[in-house]
């Protein structure tokens, strides 16, 4: 995902997914690896320039040093939802070490006054406290080695339902736009330009319904930044020895998707169209099975000899 260039890590989690925050990788292994280039590799430059060195003979080729993200005993780091809705209900999970402090997990908000987020404990008002959003309340589970050192966090803003905080249809949110063309009128977002005799509108008048569509389903489809702020949480990984990074698996075993709740939106399959000639066999873009089904969702996991189904 893209970011904004503060040393930041954006990822894409699907919502009632289940999601383990890897915290063990060294620096070292992520300056080498050859995820994003082999040293070897001229068609790449994100490789470091000590590896391209390193190689007999050396290789001249483009590098620049990593970004890269090393966890440390004794820091706290925030994990944080860019998009959030009521109906928002998704769980981490995070290697943290022995005898970590499950107080150091709370709710926080972050904002954005420059260039730079700014974390607080301190939610705005009218936000439920995190205690009912970070909700089952955190805990440690067993990781591969049979010790509590993992913590699962579930982040489930359900609470927010009642306040409208997150309803990308609330004025508040300030989505209506282009400010030009869309404005707000009894309690929605329309097509309302600045300049009601707009060229375009009178050479075409089927653009008034195609903006209207706009203005009124797409321009509040998805709220970021929700109150001018960010919802996530924090934890604060416990000193060495008890927490450190040494490319160790520390990964629970993953499950198949249990189905609960029955029909996550993300689980929607596609189908067939009803349109000729496609809609039957024989036509191009006709199958008669989605590509790739199978009769489970089987799951990877490299500490295991084959997938999980």
């Amino acid at each position: 995902m893209a970011g904004e260039a503060l040393w930041q890590r954006s990822v894409l989690t699907a919502n009632e997914g289940t999601y383990y925050i890897d915290t063990t990788r060294t620096i070292p292994t992520q300056q080498s690896d050859p995820y994003a280039g082999a040293p070897t590799d001229i068609n790449v430059s994100t490789v470091e320039c000590s590896q391209r060195r390193a190689q007999s003979p050396p290789v001249v080729a483009n590098c620049q040093p990593r970004s890269v993200s090393g966890f440390m005993g004794g820091q706290t780091y925030y994990v944080l939802l860019s998009y959030a809705k009521s109906t928002t209900d998704i769980t981490y999970q995070i290697y943290v070490g022995d005898n970590f402090d499950l107080s150091t997990v709370t709710g926080v908000a972050a904002y954005a006054p420059g260039i730079h987020l700014q974390v607080s404990k301190t939610l705005p008002s009218g936000w439920p406290a995190s205690t009912t959003w970070l909700t089952p309340a955190p805990k440690l589970i067993n990781g591969p080695d049979g010790k509590a050192d993992i913590l699962q966090v579930t982040v489930n803003l359900a609470s927010f339902g009642p306040t409208n905080l997150l309803n990308p249809q609330n004025q508040a949110a300030g989505l209506c736009q282009p400010r030009a063309v869309c404005g707000w009128s009894s309690g929605s977002c329309t097509f309302m330009p600045v300049d009601t005799t707009d060229s375009r509108v009178a050479a075409n008048p089927s653009v008034q319904a195609r903006l209207q569509n706009a203005c009124s389903r797409w321009a509040v489809k998805d709220l970021d930044f929700p109150n001018a702020r960010l919802i996530g949480f924090s934890f604060t990984l416990p000193a060495a020895p008890n927490f450190v990074a040494s490319d160790q698996y520390e990964r629970p075993t993953p499950v198949a998707f249990l189905g609960t709740p029955a029909q996550p939106g993300w689980a929607t399959l596609f189908k067939n169209t009803d349109v000729p000639p496609d809609k039957a066999a024989g036509g191009a873009c006709f199958y008669s099975k989605i590509p790739g089904t199978t009769s489970g969702c089987p799951v990877s996991d490299p500490a295991n000899t084959g997938p999980l189904n």
